[in-house]
């Protein structure tokens, strides 16, 4: 049921930019608007990333084999991180265009449809922002994170569109201009941000301090455990690993012992995101 969920959110994802992207195109022809043009190209970024999700979201869900013998859960991060790659060229590509418009003059025409169009576009991507965000806290995907982040940004970048169409109906044409420098850098920053986040699932980073306090309170709610020796924690995927050596007494029996590991090691897994526990007993 919940990857059902997550593959309805990747379709939402995918067909909703195809559609956004023919729409605005027309809206930023029809104007000559960089700031709508902008928006259209944001909307072609996005078909590119959500096809790239729909993929990796594949791959994250096929069980452990041979190759893999933890899963394909790092294809998630993967796919947010060429978001923020389209994200980050996106920005520039905007950011140039409008510093040559500054200095070189553009033709502008009001359109009273690029208006209406960007209108409908800011509430489609609420309502996809809302659907997407509800489907990730069913079912955590960093995948579909980085899509729902990508709308809420969109939301934002069409209503700075808005206001450039407006600069142009007011005949004030340099806000358009200027909408569209503010876009630019909206966009780098996402982009920048959903890089930053995921980078830490691909380099193995450490769960945060306390994380790693609640791993240890639990590892001694065992009241058999009576110290911790060793203990690592790291993200393999979106998923946290945690390796620990735990004291006991040294008059327990071996399988005793096992049991106790075996105790450590099915709590710390009922926390949040920790996929594997690998528990190493010292017996004092």
């Amino acid at each position: 049921m919940q990857n059902k969920k997550r593959k309805s959110a990747i379709y939402l994802l995918l067909l909703g930019n195809i559609f956004l992207f023919i729409i605005k195109i027309i809206a930023g022809v029809a104007s000559n608007s960089l700031a709508v043009i902008s928006a259209a190209i944001d909307s072609f970024m996005d078909i590119l990333a959500s096809t790239a999700v729909f993929y990796t979201v594949k791959v994250s869900d096929q069980s452990a084999d041979a190759d893999h013998p933890f899963g394909h859960k790092r294809a998630e991060p993967i796919a947010a991180l060429i978001v923020a790659v389209f994200t980050g060229i996106l920005g520039f590509e905007i950011l140039r265009e409008a510093l040559m418009r500054i200095i070189n003059g553009s033709e502008y025409k009001f359109a009273a449809l690029a208006l209406w169009i960007l209108l409908a576009v800011i509430i489609i991507k609420l309502g996809m922002y809302t659907y997407l965000r509800k489907v990730i806290k069913k079912e955590p995907s960093q995948a579909i994170k980085a899509g729902m982040i990508d709308c809420r940004n969109d939301v934002l970048t069409n209503s700075i569109a808005l206001i450039g169409v407006g600069g142009i109906a007011l005949n004030i044409r340099i806000i358009d201009n200027i909408a569209a420098v503010f876009i630019a850098g909206w966009v780098f920053y996402s982009g920048y941000k959903i890089a930053m986040e995921n980078l830490k699932y691909l380099m193995g980073e450490s769960p945060s301090p306390r994380v790693i306090k609640r791993i240890k309170t639990v590892a001694l709610g065992v009241k058999e455990v009576k110290g911790i020796n060793t203990m690592r924690a790291h993200f393999v995927g979106t998923q946290i690993h945690v390796e620990l050596a735990v004291r006991i007494k040294s008059s327990f029996t071996v399988k005793e012992g096992h049991d106790i590991g075996e105790s450590v090691k099915n709590e710390i897994k009922k926390i949040k995101d920790i996929e594997e526990v690998f528990v190493h007993i010292d017996a004092v």
